[in-house]
């Protein structure tokens, strides 16, 4: 491997650890749009945006989901619209999703909130919708 591969390993190893400090900093949230219930920013959440179904989602998309964390509390809090709401039962759990979007700074943002089971109400993914 060469040097400059390292660097950049190890760049982008201290970028996600920056990054998962900040998400793990914001706790909990309370969500207007589920009637204040609070959206807890867990380790489901952080691994989602890392991870999809368990394979790692390729560096630019993972770096663009990381980006968009810095909206995620204004859009939570009182910016976002909810949009959709799915439920479903596999292996006899029950999984609700929420999906809220909100526009700042010019971007459209979407956001995804999970509960699962008898679970606490999660954070669950961000992006930007086109």
């Amino acid at each position: 491997m060469s040097l400059l591969y390292n660097r950049r390993v190890r760049n982008y190893s201290k970028y996600i650890a920056k990054h998962k400090i900040l998400y793990n900093k914001i706790g909990a949230i309370p969500c207007q749009a589920l009637g204040d219930e609070l959206v807890h920013f867990n380790s489901h959440g952080f691994k989602h945006l890392i991870r999809k179904n368990g394979v790692l989602r390729p560096r630019r998309e993972q770096a663009a989901r990381l980006a968009l964390l810095r909206f995620c509390k204004s859009l939570i809090f009182e910016k976002g619209s909810l949009v959709r709401f799915t439920e479903n039962y596999t292996n006899s759990k029950h999984t609700q999703f929420w999906c809220l979007i909100g526009t700042i700074e010019s971007k459209k943002i979407k956001i995804v909130i999970r509960k699962t089971g008898e679970g606490k109400t999660h954070f669950f993914s961000v992006f930007e919708s086109k």
